[in-house]
């Protein structure tokens, strides 16, 4: 999608760039096609998977999605083991921005 007229991905990619953290972009089903919770509870689906991949060290097995080469790359916050994506999923930031931010905002109610 695109915000103010800016690919998503660009603005992934520069918060990837400006924190040095892994970034999320997920998808979620569309009003007025799917009825409101869809669109949370596809974000709940991702948030959930985010956690997991996260507590197991970003190992992929086959019932994760292959994230592609940059899954084990630059994204390491123990710099003494290369192979590790150990990251406190305590610390995940939800963002986005219009609707997204409203979903954001209630996805975060919906895990207190």
């Amino acid at each position: 999608g695109t915000s103010n007229g800016v690919p998503e991905s660009f603005l992934c990619s520069k918060l990837v760039r400006l924190l040095h953290l892994p970034v999320l972009s997920a998808s979620y089903r569309l009003a007025p096609k799917h009825v409101f919770p869809a669109a949370l509870d596809d974000l709940k689906d991702a948030y959930q998977w985010l956690v997991t991949y996260l507590l197991l060290d970003g190992k992929n097995d086959k019932n994760e999605p292959n994230l592609g080469d940059d899954a084990n790359n630059d994204y390491n916050t123990n710099k003494d083991d290369t192979n590790s994506k150990k990251c406190n999923p305590i610390r995940i930031i939800l963002a986005g921005e219009s609707s997204g931010g409203g979903l954001a905002a209630e996805l975060s109610q919906r895990l207190l």
